[in-house]
């Protein structure tokens, strides 16, 4: 009987209903926005953490570099940049001895048939001769950068993995194991276009994640990945012909760019005061103050979103309540004549208060089939039961103040005003 009179009670304020399941519907996805971010943001700095755990490191901080060589500038202009950029290098590495994890992601020119669909990053297949290739994700490194991230492997290792013509190193995600083994060749196109064949020297384990420019990319998974190795035959050798500059060129800049270095009593300050005088300009940022910079930038980002959220909450909060008492005054002559007939005070408050629950549970409803629906929103359990707790909450709020202006009106009340 309460759910017949809850059902007439939400159809005579149609348009109030309405507008209630949006708001808290609103608010629902607003919370568990802001519950998404702070989770990732927590995940993130937790997983960088953990790679970063063996010392003191710093990224390479290129925001006020001046390397902006395009791939149409003159050859001249490309030669000359490079040269910068070499000198860059040889101070870094040679003068100063610093060792440059380098990662970054990148793709893979895979023929046909020898990749996995979960690693395909573009359908558009590219031909070379009789074979057809299709990208598959990728990620260009280098071997101190796997040993100081202390990657996990269940077959092989990153003691082979160092450029050399002919079969090129690499090592597999975990989704590879049941294609691949170590010792096993795959066909792929180099930079030129050329076929080459990639060598597997290792597979790696479940949950090994790449952390590109510090925290200021999003995890990258590698279950799906083919890592491979930077060219260093060409890094830090200046090229004496001027057609190889580009190529040279690309790799030394994603080598120095994509960069990390650990702080084995480095004088920082010094450093990048040196770095200064190079045309690159290249500076090193304590990862702990970037991880600290992300954190503020994350907590900025949804700083509206909590804003809009509490208004919403505290707009509906305050509009459900003023629309329910003053729905329950205007109706006390009905309310008076079913006490008459043997309804008591307790039954016409359970019937107000089921209108509230019926309302927040088509809410959730909406929130449920919007979730599922919008592809940006993924949905993650935990994320889910945090925002069903905190609707609970307002919801037991909502309730408890409507209880406790309804415990003001007494029966007698209610039948000697509908007299």
């Amino acid at each position: 009987m309460n759910f017949k009179f809850m059902y007439e009670g939400i159809s005579k304020k149609i348009v109030f209903s309405i507008l209630t399941i949006i708001q808290f519907t609103v608010v629902m996805l607003c919370v568990y926005i802001a519950l998404d971010i702070l989770g990732d943001t927590a995940a993130d700095i937790k997983g960088i953490n953990k790679y970063f755990s063996e010392g003191k490191y710093y990224r390479v901080d290129n925001s006020i570099s001046s390397n902006s060589v395009a791939i149409f500038e003159e050859d001249e202009m490309v030669y000359e940049e490079l040269k910068n950029l070499n000198d860059t290098y040889d101070y870094l590495v040679k003068e100063k001895g610093i060792k440059l994890l380098s990662a970054r992601t990148d793709e893979v020119l895979v023929k046909e048939g020898e990749i996995l669909r979960e690693g395909i990053v573009d359908t558009e297949r590219v031909r070379n001769g009789e074979n057809t290739f299709l990208r598959v994700k990728g990620v260009l490194t280098n071997k101190d950068f796997l040993q100081e991230m202390n990657y996990k492997f269940i077959d092989g290792g990153f003691e082979k993995f160092v450029y050399k013509e002919g079969k090129i190193p690499v090592i597999l995600g975990n989704m590879y194991k049941e294609k691949y083994k170590v010792g096993d060749t795959i066909k792929s196109l180099d930079d030129e276009k050329k076929e080459v064949e990639l060598e597997v020297v290792g597979i790696l384990n479940e949950k090994n994640y790449l952390y590109e420019d510090g925290l200021f990319t999003v995890e990258n998974n590698l279950e799906n990945a083919i890592l491979y190795p930077f060219n260093e035959k060409i890094i830090g050798n200046f090229p004496k012909e001027m057609e190889k500059s580009l190529f040279t060129y690309i790799e030394l800049n994603n080598y120095i760019g994509n960069s990390y270095i650990k702080d084995e009593g480095l004088n920082i300050k010094e450093i990048n005061k040196e770095l200064l005088e190079f045309n690159i300009k290249y500076q090193f940022m304590d990862l702990e103050k970037g991880i600290e910079e992300y954190r503020s930038s994350q907590m900025e980002s949804i700083k509206p979103i909590i804003y809009m959220t509490g208004v919403v909450i505290l707009f509906s909060v305050i509009s459900v309540i003023v629309v329910i008492m003053n729905s329950f005054i205007k109706d006390r002559k009905e309310f008076g004549i079913n006490i008459l007939i043997g309804a008591t005070m307790n039954d016409i408050k359970n019937r107000i208060l089921l209108e509230i629950i019926g309302l927040f549970g088509v809410s959730i409803v909406l929130f449920i089939i919007l979730l599922l629906c919008i592809p940006i929103l993924k949905v993650k359990l935990a994320y889910v039961v945090g925002t069903m707790t905190i609707i609970f909450l307002i919801l037991l709020m909502v309730l408890t103040i409507i209880r406790k202006n309804l415990n003001k009106y007494s029966i007698n009340e209610l039948i000697r005003r509908s007299e």
